[in-house]
């Protein structure tokens, strides 16, 4: 069964498990609705929240090592994984994808901190906060999938998270370069 012929099966998180992709666009989706219930300004949580989510990305990323999970192809380089978890001598090694995106979403975590500073906060660095940071995660995430091994489903020769991984790259390069323009126009008007 495949979610291109049962799109439905999707939502079916108790059969598998929810991405991070899917996580994180519910998320911002979920907090966009809280904040216009709570009439709380958008931007602002954005400001606060979006440095921190990759740090809690590569935190969690730890559990794929603990789980056995999300290696990538088979590789001969030092810091290749052993898979086998001692059950067996271990012969082939792999890609330890996981740990590449720990590595790249902390990578994100300080490039946000430094970017998006408490003490220089205006309301169009709040609005490129997301924006940032998708297009930063979305730009590693696609290299990374690209040796992954787990299932997945492939359309036009890639995988369906790197079409969804560039789609997401595409929006958020085009919300910078929006707001970025938005800005210039309200300056250039004063």
């Amino acid at each position: 069964k495949t979610y291109l012929s049962d799109p439905l099966a999707i939502f079916k998180i108790w059969e598998g498990g929810l991405g991070i992709l899917g996580g994180l666009v519910g998320g911002i989706l979920g907090v966009y609705v809280f904040c216009k219930i709570c009439k709380i300004r958008f931007s602002n949580l954005l400001y606060i929240a979006v440095p921190v989510i990759p740090l809690a990305q590569a935190c969690g990323r730890l559990g794929n090592w603990f789980n056995g999970e999300l290696y990538g192809t088979k590789t001969n380089l030092p810091w290749g994984l052993d898979i086998s978890r001692g059950k067996y001598q271990a012969t082939v090694f792999y890609h330890p994808t996981f740990l590449y995106e720990i590595i790249w979403d902390l990578l994100i975590f300080v490039i946000l901190i430094l970017i998006f500073s408490v003490h220089n906060f205006t309301r169009i660095k709040a609005y490129l906060s997301l924006p940032v940071y998708l297009a930063l995660y979305t730009f590693g995430r696609f290299w990374i999938e690209q040796i992954r091994t787990d299932t997945s489903e492939y359309w036009l020769g890639l995988r369906l998270n790197s079409w969804f991984i560039l789609a997401i790259f595409v929006v958020s390069v085009s919300g910078i370069m929006f707001i970025w323009l938005k800005k210039s126009i309200l300056v250039k008007k004063k």
